[in-house]
């Protein structure tokens, strides 16, 4: 099976505000031209592929503070035109650095795959305030390492704990990475501050709130028993840098989720953001909609505040196929502020499968999710790239779906396969550029405008994209 990385920038134009407990400050990144006026229809600036290899990824992505695309993963058979730095015995392994019209900048050799990634967010109390420079947390089969904002030089790292599979750093610089099921947090300089050791059946991802000095994360537990049988219950926790046990969301027993009008439905937490919005993030998946998610994470007799605004926010007529759960939390407490479920539909109207993989907000508090998603999404044929009708559904639709604040108005819903087959990895937003990172298992991407407009044969390069949207 051949994977082709994807990494799209959306711009889109929204003036809603959800004031949040400690938004980000924005800041002002070039225009790349109008704004897009509907979900189902883009204008991009250009699409590239990028790398050499049948067997290349893009894992993650971020924006640098000075509104450049930091991309992680595998790229072979290329630096790109650029000289790189190599680190810890870096080979396929990369952090690119592209300018937001596209031209690669840096290059940073890890490992032999880079993970996960994520820059430091600084924060000013000013009317004038911005994001600093920050560094970059980077996490592969190498460890963890912790890059200059220029990807020159390595300030620290922790190559004797294995692998790391996530990572997210703080506004005050403070690291978590997981290794296996072990969270570790680092202080800005590197000094262990302390473990979580998690007995779990998976844990899926970590985030970092500098300003409440909080880490968060999420995963699922196996707890069986009648009448469910076998139940998989998803969890997002929260502790004190130093591994104190804060506040928990979901994370029931069996028997409460059972006695909780039958949630029998399995539940995984899979990812977790803090949005530049202050408030945290999670998305998880759900099999079918007869789930826990439909109640508050931390009283099963209360509701979630979850929104309909249509069939693919409803999760009637749906069997046990994987569907996501979306929510913005309060990072103080856990609460839930703000739910949605979100699913495909076949043409008979039954639900099917639509699996999260990526998440993330801007300083308006939007919302951006991605992911994998079967046949079909909404307006799923008549999807437009630059004007463009996409091809129909080939399999393994790479989507992303950007929501207002209140995830009432659908802004953008959309999929980068152009006959291939893909799963988006990473999402970023802030300052009015949002970026996507994909894995794609067959060609073609859709492309435009081209840096590197052939794939090699079979395919397996990385793909690039980007294009204008919502100011801050």
């Amino acid at each position: 099976m051949y994977r082709i990385a994807a990494i799209a920038v959306l711009l889109a134009a929204c003036t809603a505000r959800n004031p949040g407990p400690a938004p980000t400050p924005g800041l002002a990144c070039p225009r790349l031209g109008l704004a897009p006026q509907k979900s189902s229809a883009l204008v991009t600036a250009w699409s590239t592929y990028l790398g050499k290899g049948s067997s290349d990824a893009a894992n993650a992505v971020d924006l640098a503070p000075d509104c450049s695309l930091l991309i992680g993963g595998s790229f072979s058979g290329s630096d790109f035109g650029k000289t790189p730095t190599v680190f810890l015995g870096g080979s396929s392994g990369a952090v690119l650095r592209l300018e937001p019209t596209g031209a690669v900048r840096a290059v940073a050799r890890l490992g032999s795959a880079v993970a996960d990634l994520e820059a430091r967010v600084s924060l000013r109390e000013s009317s004038e305030a911005r994001r600093d420079s920050g560094t970059v947390a980077v996490a592969g089969d190498f460890g963890l390492a912790v890059l200059a904002p220029d990807l020159e030089s390595l300030l620290w790292s922790v190559g004797d704990q294995g692998a790391a599979s996530r990572v997210a750093i703080g506004s005050d610089g403070t690291v978590a990475a997981l290794f296996g099921k072990a969270v570790r947090i680092y202080g800005a300089t590197g000094k262990p501050l302390g473990t979580l050791t998690l007995a779990d059946s998976a844990v899926n991802d970590v985030a970092v709130d500098g300003r409440g000095q909080r880490v968060f994360v999420t995963g699922f537990a196996q707890r069986d028993g009648d009448p469910c049988t076998k139940l998989q219950v998803a969890w997002v926790r929260a502790y004190s840098y130093a591994g104190s046990p804060l506040w928990k969301a979901y994370d029931w027993t069996h028997a409460q989720a059972a006695a909780a009008n039958s949630s029998c439905a399995d539940t995984r937490g899979v990812r977790l953001a803090l949005g530049r919005d202050g408030w945290l993030y999670f998305a998880g998946e759900s099999a079918g909609g007869n789930s826990i998610f439909r109640f508050s994470p931390q009283d099963l007799a209360s509701p979630a505040p979850n929104v309909k605004s249509d069939k693919y926010t409803d999760p009637y007529n749906t069997a046990s196929n994987p569907i996501t759960y979306l929510a913005r939390l309060d990072p103080a407490s856990g609460a839930n502020l703000a739910g949605q479920f979100l699913l495909a539909r076949l043409d008979s109207g039954k639900g099917n499968t639509l699996r999260p993989r990526a998440l993330a907000a801007d300083e308006a508090g939007r919302v951006y999710i991605g992911g994998v998603s079967a046949y079909a999404i909404a307006s799923r044929a008549s999807l437009t790239l630059d004007g463009e009708v996409l091809p129909p559904y080939a399999g393994d639709d790479a989507w992303v779906l950007v929501a207002s604040p209140d995830l009432k108005e659908r802004l953008l819903w959309m999929v980068w396969n152009a006959g291939g087959k893909g799963e988006v990895r990473g999402l970023a937003a802030g300052g009015g550029i949002a970026a996507l990172a994909a894995r794609v298992n067959a060609a073609p991407l859709h492309l435009n405008n081209a840096l590197q407009p052939d794939a090699p044969s079979g395919g397996g390069p990385g793909f690039a994209s980007a294009w204008p949207g919502w100011p801050p």
